[in-house]
């Protein structure tokens, strides 16, 4: 016989007794009562600047157990922040609710067993959001339950893509326990891998024997998250810690692949210049040039010195035991256009000026001289007015524009090689995958012939991504040139917050167009929403996913307020307004 529920709703049991007040106070928990609809109890409330304490809440049950949290909603002081463990866990995992002013939201965190466990609730580490739990309710499993959830063999089919920036821009985290809390949230669901962004151009955010760490010279900042970046930077730095080591030591406990990642930013324009790559500023003479000539803020990979100072980059990272690298391509764009080399070199073997094009192919012209510049940029309806007209497939235009594409792309074609070869001499098998753009034409304007890489073996994954987000993938492109190659598709879902059905639709349509997996750019935004992350940890069982979306498997869960401390919510609540 299954046992009853067990529900926990008086957070005044939290130990110890002394962080705990009835009003709000510096360096406490406040209790406050509340009423909502099929719960009512004390929850516990800290503010942005309360820095509370952690308390522990006494479980007392044994066995394995199904756990949902009852997180407050939004307050004044904004949507608030948790951080919840049980006293075995490595570390702290981070929860954000979804909810508004009027209701409590109810999401599943995880199972465990909770033998001789209590539950320890902290605020944020940066102390600059507020926090409150109204209840926890376990629901005890069998032991075929507990088998089935554990089971994650051959569903493991997913990439959580963390830039191992924001937690430092938002939160101040300069612990090797901060970045722990980062990975651990994948313990136990499908995700499979974990891509962890190293290299903004050439600033890294760990101790690299190359390159420039981020921040390391800088005396003002663009905005104070970037200034905190660059002091967790140089703290790590003091007290010996490798962000990079820790954060691939966890994956690999957890059983993930880590991927390094590196993003092309290299040129950074006024107020963020304190960030330029300093080979970048170095060197104007291998940026990339317009059609008219005009310089533009991007490295060319059309020159052999940009080519082999990036293969550096990489290769400092390659040198830890990492699964393989990851190419972040739709951030830093263009990486070709009509550099000198390029031109004289066409012009001698085609006879065609490629500058001219544009007066000879007016499709041609629209898509390079103003939808690719901006990159799609604007409110959605006037996106997808211009959409009607944009060009997807190469053979939409004309074949001298076609033969340019494909002739100014053997410079990445060349990068690309010179990375097979590197980390083959290297000998570690370490992988290469590439995040690219939507569709075929996309990709070779900004000089990606995906294709190519693709019959040379050169690239082992290939995400592509949408932008907007809104816009389609063309899966048909990406299905043909991997067709029997070995390289996977891993489409990258978005939008990055999504209902958990839409996750479930999305999902079901990719796999249905041949992805072997699944990849989520910020993954590391997604995972503290519980109500939709329910949904996302459980997406690579790929056969469940009709099922479940035909059972509302994932239901969100919201509680109306009816009271809170002395006051009446639920009708003409107190913050009610415009």
């Amino acid at each position: 016989m299954r046992k009853e529920e067990i529900l926990l709703t008086d957070m005044s049991r939290c130990r110890p007794a002394e962080a705990l007040s009835p009003r709000a106070r510096r360096g406490h928990w406040q209790l406050v009562a509340y009423e909502a609809e099929e719960v009512s109890g004390t929850m516990v409330l800290a503010r942005p600047e309360t820095a509370a304490p952690e308390i522990t809440l006494p479980l007392n049950t044994q066995g394995w157990h199904a756990i949902y949290l009852g997180l407050m909603g939004q307050t004044w002081a904004g949507s608030p922040l948790l951080k919840v463990k049980l006293s075995n866990d490595p570390c702290f995992i981070c929860v954000e609710t979804e909810a508004d002013f009027r209701h409590l939201e109810e999401g599943f965190w995880k199972i465990a067993d909770l033998t001789d466990q209590d539950m320890v609730i902290a605020q944020q580490t940066s102390g600059e959001w507020s926090a409150g739990l109204a209840y926890v309710r376990l629901v005890p499993l069998t032991e075929e339950e507990v088998k089935r959830y554990r089971n994650r063999s051959g569903s493991r089919r997913l990439i959580a893509m963390n830039d191992a920036f924001s937690f430092y821009f938002f939160k101040g985290a300069c612990s090797a326990q901060d970045i722990r809390e980062e990975v651990e949230p994948y313990r136990d669901t499908d995700f499979g891998k974990i891509f962890w962004e190293t290299w903004v151009g050439g600033h890294s955010n760990y101790p690299a024997k190359v390159g420039t760490l981020w921040g390391q010279g800088a005396e003002d900042f663009p905005s104070p998250g970037y200034r905190r970046v660059a002091e967790c930077m140089r703290e790590m730095s003091e007290k010996g810690i490798d962000s990079l080591q820790v954060a691939l030591d966890h994956a690999h406990e957890i059983g993930m692949e880590f991927f390094a990642s590196i993003r092309f930013l290299f040129g950074m324009c006024p107020p963020a210049e304190v960030f330029e790559d300093p080979f970048f500023r170095d060197h104007p003479e291998f940026r990339c040039r317009d059609y008219d000539g005009t310089e533009i803020s991007h490295p060319s990979f059309a020159f052999p010195e940009v080519r082999r100072y990036v293969l550096s980059l990489l290769e400092d990272v390659a040198r830890y035991d990492i699964d393989g690298v990851n190419l972040i391509f739709p951030r830093g764009m263009p990486y070709v256009l009509y550099e000198k080399p390029l031109i004289e070199e066409f012009r001698r073997q085609m006879g065609i000026d490629p500058t001219t094009l544009g007066e000879k192919d007016p499709r041609w012209q629209w898509y390079e001289r103003v939808a690719m510049p901006t990159f799609w940029f604007g409110d959605r309806p006037a996106m997808e007015k211009i959409a009607e007209r944009r060009v997807t497939r190469l053979d939409e235009l004309s074949h001298p524009v076609q033969d340019w594409l494909r002739w100014r792309a053997h410079a990445l074609t060349e990068f690309m090689r010179g990375l097979h070869g590197l980390l083959k001499q290297m000998g570690k098998g370490q992988k290469v995958s590439a995040v690219v753009f939507a569709n075929e034409a996309d990709n070779l304007f900004y000089g990606l012939d995906v294709e190519s890489w693709v019959k040379e073996r050169l690239v082992d994954i290939i995400i592509p991504y949408p932008w907007p987000e809104y816009f389609e993938l063309d899966m048909d492109f990406f299905r043909r040139i991997t067709k029997g190659s070995g390289c996977e598709i891993y489409p990258n879902m978005m939008p990055r917050r999504m209902e958990p059905r839409e996750y479930l639709r999305k999902a079901l349509s990719y796999y249905e167009q041949g992805a072997e997996g699944l990849a989520f750019w910020d993954t590391n935004v997604r995972h503290p929403l519980l109500n939709q992350w329910q949904a996302v940890r459980e997406l690579g069982h790929r056969e469940e996913l009709q099922k479940w979306l035909e059972t509302e498997r994932f239901p969100r869960k919201f509680l109306l307020l009816r009271r809170l401390g002395d006051y009446t919510v639920d009708r003409y609540h107190p913050g009610s307004g415009g």
